[in-house]
């Protein structure tokens, strides 16, 4: 196919690049069809935008990855936490409505506490000096 599509008459950094170009669009799943650009910088350009889409897309990826592991980290402890009060409200025979209530508000808690940062679980707020704090307080606040 080399022979037959013209290949073989174009130069090293052509041929690399078009094959370049074709691999890049195997990852991605666009059309690969190199005899599109007539220039070697419009094909220089192609497989940089084309490397440029895919890294761009792949760190988009991780983040949202990333992101719903913390989110499955803090659900499991979350779950966790709940599932041993329940164990030892049944452990220590508990009634069931006084059970529930108990359960219902360290759900609730649980749910605001992770709504409400302290400020004192803000580390690099322990960083910023004292006036910037107080008009951080203030606009916090303020009526």
């Amino acid at each position: 196919w080399v022979h037959r599509m013209g290949y073989n008459e174009l130069g090293t950094m052509w041929q690399y690049t078009t094959a370049c170009y074709w691999s890049l669009t195997a990852f991605t799943g666009s059309y690969a069809d190199p005899w599109t650009q007539q220039t070697l910088g419009e094909a220089y350009f192609s497989v940089f935008a084309l490397l440029a889409g895919f890294l761009m897309a792949t760190g988009f990826v991780s983040n949202i990855t990333s992101l719903m592991t913390q989110i499955s980290i803090v659900a499991n402890q979350q779950s966790s936490q709940l599932k041993l009060l329940a164990r030892y409200l049944r452990v220590h025979g508990i009634s069931k409505r006084l059970a529930d209530r108990l359960q219902r508000n360290a759900q609730h808690a649980l749910q605001t506490k992770m709504l409400a940062l302290p400020e004192n679980d803000i580390k690099a707020l322990k960083l910023v000096s004292e006036p910037l704090i107080k008009e951080l307080h203030y606009e916090m606040f303020q009526p």
